[in-house]
C-alpha cells in the first residue's frame, strides 16, 4: 500500500470513522485531502496522480466523534523517520532509492 498503477496512487484505510484525510506536503495540493468512503463498508479510498519518480511522506488524519488523530498508514510498512517522529512513505512509479 498504497497501490501504484502508472501515475495513479490509491491510498486506502479500513476502519470506522466520521472522516479520513490524507495529510501531506505535496506542492500545489491542499495539505489535507479527504478520502471517500465506499458505500456500506468501512473502506475509505483516495486516488491521486503523482509525477513519475515522486516520493511522498504522509499520514492519515482520522476523525471519530469530533476527535481527530494522525496516524501512520497501518497498511503501509514503509516509514520515514525524523526528529519530529515518523511518517508513511509512498513511492510513485519510477522512484529509485538514492
Amino acid at each position: 500500500m498504497p497501490i501504484v498503477e502508472g501515475a495513479r496512487c490509491t491510498f486506502l484505510f479500513r476502519g470506522e470513522a466520521d472522516e479520513v484525510r490524507l495529510v501531506h506536503r505535496i506542492f500545489g495540493l491542499p495539505e489535507r485531502i479527504p478520502l471517500r468512503r465506499l458505500h456500506g463498508t468501512d473502506l475509505w479510498y483516495l486516488v491521486l496522480e503523482l509525477p513519475d519518480g515522486s516520493r511522498v511522506e504522509y499520514q492519515l488524519e482520522i476523525t471519530r466523534g469530533g476527535q481527530g488523530e494522525r496516524i501512520n498508514d497501518p497498511l503501509n510498512p514503509r516509514l520515514a523517520h525524523s526528529p519530529l517522529g515518523s511518517s508513511s512513505v509512498c513511492y510513485a512509479r519510477g522512484y529509485e532509492v538514492p
